[in-house]
């Protein structure tokens, strides 16, 4: 299969209908409020973080910090040893000035430069922003979401082997009260080593959203990644048993596969929160191109999840952007109780390529202390069928995950 069709124009398009269209009626978060002056410099609200403001309202700066703390007992491969991590420990700062915007992020738990993620700076209209500078391109629910906000200890594992990390470029989004699209071009991290070309990427998500109150919400989209490779041409995908090992190791990985041109992805999402009710799921597909004739590859994986809280609390989303922050405020001294299942599959096979097919079942339970204390429980029974190495494989997790935010 051979695509030579770029989102870029498509994107551009949609955005500027959008930007024009005059039943533009909701905006984006972190503008600036021109209203009542605020009485307190300082305040802490959750899931926004401790937060600054001048009296005249035109500057903010929110700050927050983020520590996941893992234990888990991985069963059926000594290749994927368990035991204590730090998966994060990560700092943010964001705000305004004036229409300008501007974000920071740096993880203590990652390596080296890659330890800076967010660093970012842009300028905000009524109903779109522009963004400059490093941060993860919109694509795909899950993988948008905010940190603090994973109903499970990782992402499933599609997501894991099929998402954008944090690239530096131009992002632009756009939307109307149900209507909302983002478009980012990017190329290589801060830090990153290419050889030759630079490797460039767009992507587009389009998210349909007819109700985004607390309680009730429905978001349908789409997402498209059309990505090139530098001079080595080589590119992998690869996904952790959606808990991570403390060698990061993974049961299904393509390896390096050369001669690699370029690689496209889609992705299709459906959520919907009734009440103390969230269920969501997502379908992706990639596309290898690759040259000297070789065959196109295609992988693919979806997963489908849900969770109720027993305590009566939901899942909260934010609209324009399209994505889950969090949850609602807590409605009992004795905190929030929710029960989750996932189930998700990838399969890394494809003519010569072998990476292997896993399928996990995964059975959850978290406590939510307060607004800033999360305790995360998970049941992974995962299937091999084959590994990497052509072998049956079944894994029994037991994890663990303390979360602290603020």
């Amino acid at each position: 299969m051979n695509f030579k069709v770029s989102t870029l124009p498509l994107g551009i398009v949609f955005l500027l209908a959008m930007i024009k269209v005059g039943a533009l009626t909701e905006s984006f978060p972190h503008s600036a409020n021109s209203g009542s002056k605020p009485q307190v410099h300082f305040r802490y609200i959750p899931n926004d973080g401790l937060i600054y403001q001048n009296d005249a309202g035109t500057f903010e700066a929110a700050m927050n910090f983020l520590l996941k703390a893992d234990i888990a007992s991985i069963n059926g491969s000594n290749s994927l040893p368990g035991g204590t991590n730090i998966p994060m420990a990560k700092f943010y700062l964001s705000g305004y000035y004036y229409q300008g915007i501007y974000g920071f992020s740096y993880d203590a738990a990652a390596l080296y430069l890659k330890k800076i993620k967010n660093l970012y700076v842009g300028y905000t209209w009524s109903h779109a922003n522009l963004q400059i500078g490093q941060s993860s391109p919109y694509f795909g629910l899950e993988n948008s979401a905010s940190d603090n906000a994973l109903t499970f200890l990782q992402f499933a594992l599609p997501v894991l082997a099929f998402s954008t990390s944090y690239n530096m470029g131009v992002g632009l989004n756009a939307n109307t009260k149900v209507f909302s699209v983002s478009l980012a071009v990017f190329g290589p991290r801060i830090g990153s080593h290419t050889k030759g070309t630079t490797p460039i990427g767009e992507t587009l998500r389009a998210v349909y959203s007819p109700w985004h109150s607390n309680g009730h919400v429905l978001d349908i989209g789409g997402s498209l990644w059309q990505q090139g490779t530098d001079n080595d041409q080589q590119v992998s995908f690869s996904a952790m048993p959606e808990v991570q090992p403390l060698n990061k190791g993974t049961l299904v990985d393509t390896g390096t596969i050369t001669q690699a041109r370029n690689y496209y992805l889609g992705n299709l999402e459906f959520a919907s929160v009734y009440h103390s009710f969230e269920a969501q799921g997502e379908y992706f597909k990639s596309w290898v191109e690759r040259t000297q004739n070789l065959s196109t590859l295609s992988f693919s994986g979806f997963y489908a999840t849900a969770n109720y809280f027993l305590t009566g609390e939901s899942m909260l989303y934010n609209y324009p952007t399209g994505y889950f922050i969090g949850i609602t405020p807590i409605k009992h001294s004795y905190g929030a109780w929710q029960i989750a299942v996932r189930y998700s599959t990838l399969d890394l096979n494809d003519n010569d390529i072998q990476g292997g097919k896993e399928t996990d079942y995964t059975a959850g339970l978290n406590w939510y202390l307060n607004q800033h204390v999360e305790l995360m429980f998970n049941y992974i029974f995962g299937l091999a069928r084959p590994d990497d190495n052509g072998k049956n494989k079944t894994l029994n997790i037991y994890a663990a995950q303390l979360q602290l935010y603020f």
